[in-house]
């Protein structure tokens, strides 16, 4: 725990600083990530996602460079060329859309354990 009495919490929208005034050095940071919020509306305006515009996902995820490994033992066939793309989940598939090139990579649906 890297609180102390007479550190600052500074907080901006996309990040929050753990700062030290008296060794005027920043201890710990935090960056949150946030999602386009048309990203939903883009995809959901592809013919094969249009049943999906009033659903909500499960979760959304960012493919970076230090989850990549992690997410490539759950989803095969993933590799650096996804980095940047969104992984959507829904109760039933799962989607990778890439958002800048507005282009559903992945739609599968999930087996189920019937």
């Amino acid at each position: 725990d890297e609180t102390q009495i007479g550190n600052y919490i500074i907080s901006y929208q996309d990040l929050v600083i753990l700062y030290d005034y008296t060794k005027d050095l920043v201890v710990d940071s935090i960056r949150f990530e946030f999602v386009p919020q048309d990203l939903l509306l883009k995809l959901t305006a592809h013919e094969e996602m249009e049943e999906y515009r009033d659903v909500r996902p499960l979760n959304i995820i960012v493919v970076k460079q230090d989850n990549l490994q992690t997410l490539q033992q759950q989803i095969g066939g993933l590799d650096e060329s996804y980095i940047g793309s969104y992984i959507i989940s829904y109760t039933e598939k799962i989607v990778i859309y890439d958002y800048i090139n507005d282009k559903v990579l992945i739609n599968q649906a999930l087996r189920t354990n019937e």
